[in-house]
């Protein structure tokens, strides 16, 4: 075994003092440590990484069957172990209907977005409208409230209530005028705040994008072919795997379908962080070609620094939210402030009061429950759409890099 290392070492060495022309410091992505064994495998050993990936899948089986008889966790739909507690709270309605609203417009789609005839065509689709449905139960309350307050008011000036009944306070609107001023600044910060994390998140995307084009281009142009179509073929599988990374309603297996080998596929799907695996496996493609010199390299590694800057920064959204207290506070605020606010709208409203609560209820609730659904925002955002624009770009870059080959043939050497 060691003099098999030495002769690896030696080999090496040998390679190296060929290559004079390679720096003394490699680029930092594809001179670092090895984060994945199996990432390295997959580049240079198919038939013993199968091996690997099938010990691991039955370790990790073996596992998820002791914890499961343990109780210790929950099996989830990628097959892991969870050591967290059932969900105990109502889903929103507005969950089920986020994949309705991951567009991309097109030239057309902004036309509709502009044209004058949106107020009656936002106004009369309301009724379908998702939010309403969201906000259905906590808008009914203050309505509840409302109507509460009219019958017990109705009765006391009609005399059926208990003599000890004396009525219900009948608080001044000064209050409310007072506290809906810091209302409403905390539901526009509340807003806004959810809005910088969307707009994070599209931004983190659109570097993808074009970074994505620039690293084929580079590997198309400087790799050896067989070498560049490798990792162009990771390369389009890598916006796929970082959105089921950021996506709980993906499934990664359903995504990759035949676009890997049934090892790679296998080896990808063991992988504890799967979108640092992929960078990996590109890295070791990459290292391995003879015909970079230091300038290509520190170029191509720059794209990969750049992907890992993203993956880092979408789990940076995605894993701390704006801070809980202030959406538990503004939330009892604002609950608050609207199942007493019939009451100081009652001794001048009268029986228009539930009527007036249903739309000040849906409006300012509204305006919070648009916050709270971009503050994540990859659950709102076209990433299938993305992914497919990427895939379908670096497969056209493909399509070009031929099309140049087979004409230079044609005209032969200049």
């Amino acid at each position: 075994m060691a003099a098999t290392a030495a002769k690896a070492g030696a080999s090496k060495t040998t390679s190296m003092n060929g290559r004079a022309v390679l720096p003394a410091v490699r680029p930092a992505g594809l001179g670092m440590p090895r984060m994945s064994r199996k990432a390295r495998k997959v580049v240079v050993r198919a038939e013993t990484e199968d091996v690997v990936a099938e010990k691991k899948e039955e370790k990790l089986t073996g596992t998820i069957d002791e914890e499961k008889k343990e109780g210790t966790g929950i099996v989830t739909a990628s097959g892991r172990v969870s050591n967290v507690l059932p969900a105990t709270y109502a889903i929103n309605p507005l969950d089920a209907s986020r994949p309705f609203r991951r567009n991309v417009y097109t030239f057309d789609d902004w036309a509709r977005h502009r044209s004058s005839d949106r107020y009656w065509r936002h106004l009369l689709t309301m009724p379908q409208s998702s939010i309403v449905r969201a906000l259905a139960g906590p808008t009914l309350a203050s309505v509840g409230v409302a109507v509460f307050v009219g019958l017990m008011s109705e009765g006391l000036d009609a005399g059926v209530l208990p003599s000890w009944w004396n009525g219900l306070p009948n608080p001044s609107l000064v209050p409310f005028n007072t506290t809906g001023f810091a209302l409403s600044l905390l539901l526009a910060f509340r807003t806004n705040s959810g809005y910088s994390r969307w707009w994070e998140a599209r931004g983190i995307w659109g570097k993808i994008v074009n970074r994505s084009r620039d690293f084929t281009r580079q590997a198309y142009s400087w790799l050896e072919p067989e070498r560049a179509e490798r990792v162009a073929r990771w390369m389009r599988i890598f916006p796929y795997v970082h959105m089921c990374h950021v996506r709980e309603d993906r499934n990664l297996e359903d995504e990759i379908g035949d676009k890997l080998s049934p090892y790679e596929a296998k080896a990808l799907l063991s992988a504890t962080h799967r979108p640092n695996f992929v960078m990996q496996v590109m890295s070791d493609i990459i290292r391995e070609d003879p015909n970079l010199n230091p300038n290509q390299l520190i170029a191509i590694d720059a794209n990969l620094t750049e992907f890992a800057d993203q993956i880092g920064a979408s789990e940076k959204i995605l894993k701390t939210p704006v801070p809980v207290f202030y959406t538990h506070h503004i939330s009892r605020f604002l609950i608050v402030w609207l199942l007493f606010l019939p009451l100081g709208l009652w001794p001048q409203l009268k029986w228009d009061t539930p009527f007036v609560m249903v739309l000040i209820s849906f409006f300012l609730l509204g305006i919070d429950e648009i916050g709270v659904q971009i503050e994540e925002p990859f659950g709102v955002l076209a990433l299938e759409k993305l992914c497919a624009t990427i895939e379908g770009n670096l497969l056209e870059l493909r399509d070009t890099r031929d099309k140049h080959n087979d004409a230079k043939t044609a005209v032969g050497p200049s």
